[in-house]
């Protein structure tokens, strides 16, 4: 079946559309994406606190936002872990599952930027251990029974949607990672290094799990921002945006990595600071493609459309034209493609 993936952080460049122009209009595609017929959708929500840029500190608050404005819609959460009570998250989360039915999913992180754990009063030395006690109650805490916690005796309700709890995935960008990936978490959700997905493998394989299929060879990371008849165009009005963001994201690394960013991302790094709009369109990170372009494209990736439409600021409206043509030019294409449909 044809997909459609839709991903915001609400983060604007200066001079480009406010966090009050962004937030209303992600709802609304979430809406229109949902009513789609013959398409499987879904919507992921990042964090990150203190950001000038206005990014979204509050993911939790966004998708119950879209729980309550879609049926079908699939949510996905990427959460810095311990900056969280544990209780109140474990509380959040399973009233975000309630309200969305058992839509959402969970990537647990531990963070990066060190202003964050500044803001927070969180040594960073301590994120992996915060991240497994954290993970570790969650699990525990939807089981809808009492139990000692920190030296107490705790009872979190409501339970889940499901008996099953919601999927936890783990973030990471390390070795260390992946292992706690293997022991407590559902699956792996790892940056763009590959040794991380083979290290995880093996971990599960000397756990006695089997891994399943391998991934498929990596690839440098492409994110769509627009469709459009006229890509010379658009891409003189989105290039700022899609600057603005790669610069934000690697400048963010050099404080949070250090010298340790090539062996947390390896050579696909995604985010490497540029100063010429031509050359970053050249580069094939930020994709501004023609309906038929997009067929081509959505296909190579299973069928699935995955776009962040409103990258850096971009304008809602010009977002909104994107949409319109992916719904029009596209997904009629691939929702008729046998190796889409076998898929």
């Amino acid at each position: 079946m044809a997909g459609l993936n839709l991903f915001f952080d609400l983060r604007s460049r200066p001079g480009a559309a406010t966090q009050s122009e962004l937030a209303a209009p992600a709802i609304d595609m979430c809406r229109w994406a949902d009513a789609l017929p013959h398409v499987e959708t879904s919507v992921g929500f990042p964090e990150h606190h203190g950001a000038v840029d206005g990014y979204l500190p509050s993911p939790l608050v966004m998708a119950s936002a879209v729980a309550g404005a879609t049926r079908d819609m699939k949510i996905t959460v990427i959460l810095l872990i311990p900056f969280y009570d544990p209780i109140r998250l474990a509380e959040d989360l399973a009233v975000l599952d309630l309200v969305s039915r058992g839509r959402v999913t969970v990537v647990a992180a531990a963070g990066y930027v060190p202003f964050e754990f500044e803001m927070f009063q969180v040594d960073p030395a301590t994120r992996g251990s915060r991240l497994e006690e954290i993970v570790g109650f969650l699990k525990a805490a939807w089981q809808g029974e009492e139990f000692e916690f920190r030296g107490r005796r705790v009872r979190v309700t409501p339970r889940p949607f499901h008996d099953a709890r919601p999927v936890i995935l783990m973030g990471g960008s390390s070795k260390a990672a992946a292992r706690r990936a293997a022991r407590i978490a559902d699956g792996f959700w790892p940056t763009t290094n590959p040794d991380l997905m083979t290290f995880y493998r093996s971990e599960l394989e000397r756990m006695g799990i089997d891994p399943g299929p391998p991934p498929p060879p990596p690839a440098p990371m492409q994110t769509l921002v627009a469709v459009t008849d006229d890509p010379e165009s658009v891409w003189q009005q989105v290039a700022d945006c899609c600057a603005y963001e790669i610069n934000a994201y690697a400048q963010w690394q050099e404080q949070g990595f250090g010298d340790k960013v090539h062996s947390g991302f390896g050579e696909l790094n995604p985010y490497r600071k540029v100063s010429d709009r031509q050359l970053l369109r050249e580069s094939g990170r930020y994709l501004v493609l023609t309906p038929e372009e997009c067929v081509t494209w959505a296909s190579s990736q299973h069928g699935h459309v995955t776009i962040h439409p409103l990258t850096g600021g971009i304008d809602p409206d010009l977002a909104w034209q994107s949409l319109q043509l992916i719904e029009s030019d596209v997904l009629p294409h691939l929702v008729r493609d046998p190796a889409v449909a076998a898929s």
